[in-house]
């Protein structure tokens, strides 16, 4: 019965639809904020280097995302059958945390790569920018950084001044 309970709980969590998580560096500002090139003066031959690391990973990670996702989608018969079988669970949960796992390890690698373009001074301004974010990096809609409408603007413009 516990075996039972734990795979409903388990169903119920895989079912439901997973929120997307964040990309890129950790919360802070990121090098395609706009401004932060401008901010961190990289120079041409950076920014070409710091777009082509982008680029890679960018269609890396489209191959990654969609392993969890077929982990996921495989896992979700597996909880609801009728017969729950312990091992095909706990086999396919832990391909899911592999798939999950490599996502992640390939977002740390592409701020390894971009961090060795960086001078030690820009480095050092990327991270003082993350501790202290300035308006630019404020999250916007969603939570997100660098995105959205910017604060009070909808699809009808700025809200009505009174």
């Amino acid at each position: 019965q516990v075996f039972f309970i734990a795979c409903a709980c388990a169903a119920m969590t895989f079912a439901q639809p997973q929120p997307p998580r964040p990309q890129g560096p950790p919360p802070g500002p990121a090098l395609n904020e706009p401004g932060m090139m401008e901010r961190l003066g990289l120079n041409p031959d950076q920014r070409k280097r710091v777009e082509a690391i982008r680029q890679d990973h960018r269609l890396k990670q489209i191959d990654l995302r969609a392993n969890v996702e077929k982990a996921r989608i495989t896992l979700e018969p597996l909880i609801g059958a009728e017969q729950p079988e312990e091992n095909k669970i706990l086999q396919q949960m832990d391909r899911l945390s592999q798939a999950e796992n490599e996502l992640r390890k390939d977002e740390m690698r592409q701020q390894l790569e971009i961090r060795k373009v960086l001078t030690p001074d820009q480095w050092r301004r990327v991270q003082d920018e993350r501790r202290n974010p300035g308006p630019q990096a404020q999250p916007g809609p969603g939570g997100r950084q660098g995105k959205g409408q910017g604060k009070g603007r909808g699809p009808q413009g700025p809200p009505p001044q009174n």
